[in-house]
């Protein structure tokens, strides 16, 4: 499917994997064969706590590599199936989530930008989404 080491990272939950992977400067905004960041899939998992803690670590990353505007496009960035992570946010119902995607402050850093999702479009656009879980394992 095209999964990056950041991908199956955040398809099963890796968040110290992750964070390992970004400190040693895997690049955080490769896409997958679907179009996805690692950011889509951090959203995907199951577990709030630990999606939280993979996308904050993923909104650092991309902020030190560009600043607040590739926070922004990262986090609006969609897939092939027209879903961005701001959406993810909104259909799981984590709206702590998605207002720390939407207003991400690193030190003195600020931004704000409008969600393109409306909620009438959830259940229709996200029940297309095909979701597949890698069975991944570090030896």
């Amino acid at each position: 499917m095209g999964y990056g080491p950041l991908h199956l990272a955040a398809t099963q939950g890796g968040v110290d994997l992750l964070k390992k992977m970004l400190q040693q400067g895997a690049d955080p905004t490769l896409l997958n064969q679907q179009g996805g960041s690692p950011l889509h899939m951090a959203m995907d998992f199951e577990n709030a706590e630990t999606s939280s803690q993979m996308v904050e670590a993923l909104l650092e990353a991309y902020y030190r590599q560009g600043g607040a505007a590739l926070v922004s496009k990262m986090v609006q960035m969609k897939d092939n199936m027209g879903i961005t992570p701001l959406f993810v946010a909104k259909v799981l119902n984590r709206p702590a989530l998605e207002q720390r995607m939407r207003h991400y402050r690193p030190g003195s850093g600020f931004f704000e930008e409008a969600s393109t999702a409306s909620a009438s479009d959830a259940p229709n656009a996200f029940a297309k989404r095909k979701v597949i879980k890698v069975p991944f394992q570090i030896c």
